[in-house]
């Protein structure tokens, strides 16, 4: 994958969203399998290794922390969860409206 210097999420194609941690140790992507699946993998960038995947629904947007000890992932169901590299989940419940879906996320220094 060529270096454009962006670390925000981006899309990559039709279902497929992709953002490196700022660090760029990790990669998450998530996409659509099929219409009723949905995954995020989170990738070592150093050994190409996958280190997790985790199904759920639609996830439009996530972001790294500065420090790239975990992601936020923007699910479709309007609930915001935090994830480590490994898949472990820290925290889930940031419930907003249910009928909102979040469209972007981003941690403030």
């Amino acid at each position: 994958m060529a270096d454009d210097g962006d670390d925000a999420p981006r899309r990559v194609g039709p279902g497929v969203l992709r953002s490196p941690s700022m660090d760029g140790r990790y990669l998450a992507i998530c996409y659509q399998k099929s219409t009723n699946h949905h995954y995020l993998r989170i990738y070592d960038t150093l050994s190409g290794k996958q280190l997790s995947e985790r199904a759920g629904p639609p996830m439009p947007c996530m972001a790294w922390s500065p420090d790239g000890k975990f992601i936020a992932v923007g699910e479709s169901r309007g609930i915001i969860i935090f994830l480590t590299p490994d898949g472990q989940l820290i925290r889930r419940g940031i419930r907003l409206d249910p009928n909102a879906v979040p469209q972007s996320l981003a941690f403030s220094p």
